[in-house]
């Protein structure tokens, strides 16, 4: 029974520190994703403002060399920026977009910043997961080991009883020869009891009919004389 409740115990120590470890891989999974998230996010308004500037250094280029920047011809045969028509919308100003590129330098300032902050609280719990994990692994190192101590424990010491068992099984049997032994013993002394108390009792019996027999001769001699006497 206590074999059986330590048995059980520890397979419950064990799936409890298996679930600690799935719990800390989701936890560090999840981290994952929202770091991955925000660098993504990141590279992406980082690549808009490059392109951005990029367009709008060249539609100054064209103001400076008086060229229209609605020119659709410009554009197409410039193959470097074939796609900036479909970022600039017509009749945009260069200046709404110098204005869209400070915002969205402020928002690759503010998603850096964020990157970092998420850099800073991944690696932390990377570290945190890692001990704690670590922690959940030598714990189940160590249940298991002490489960193995106990269960050669526990053997040895079912040995031990078993051992113990077999010595009183064989003290049994010898108690149960000699026991055996004495009956049989007793057996004999009540035999030659009975038998010497018979003798006794015929040796009594023939001396008292001998006693009777001297008496009767005693009898019939004194009635005799007394006959003898009458005549």
């Amino acid at each position: 029974s206590k074999a059986q409740d330590f048995v059980d115990e520890t397979l419950l120590q064990l799936e409890s520190a298996k679930r600690t470890v799935e719990i800390l891989r989701d936890d560090v999974a999840t981290d994952i994703d929202g770091y991955n998230s925000v660098s993504s996010e990141l590279e992406q308004s980082r690549a808009r403002v490059d392109t951005l500037a990029t367009l709008v250094s060249k539609l100054k280029t064209h103001v400076n060399n008086n060229e229209s920047i609605h020119s659709d011809q410009y554009l197409v045969d410039d193959r470097k920026f074939e796609n900036e028509r479909e970022i600039l919308k017509d009749g945009e100003d260069p200046n709404q977009i110098e204005e869209e590129i400070c915002s969205l330098k402020s928002e690759v300032g503010r998603l850096t910043s964020a990157l970092k902050i998420a850099e800073t609280k991944y690696q932390e719990e990377q570290i945190q997961s890692t001990v704690q994990i670590k922690n959940a692994y030598e714990l189940m190192e160590q249940i298991k080991s002490e489960s193995g101590q106990k269960q050669c424990e526990l053997e040895a010491e079912l040995q031990r009883k078993k051992t113990d068992i077999e010595e009183l099984k064989a003290n049994l049997m010898d108690k149960e020869t000699e026991l055996q032994g004495i009956m049989e013993e007793n057996d004999n002394l009540n035999s030659k009891l009975e038998k010497s108390m018979s003798s006794q009792n015929e040796h009594g019996l023939k001396k008292e009919l001998k006693r009777l027999e001297q008496c009767v001769d005693e009898l019939k001699a004194d009635m005799m004389d007394k006959e003898t006497t009458l005549q």
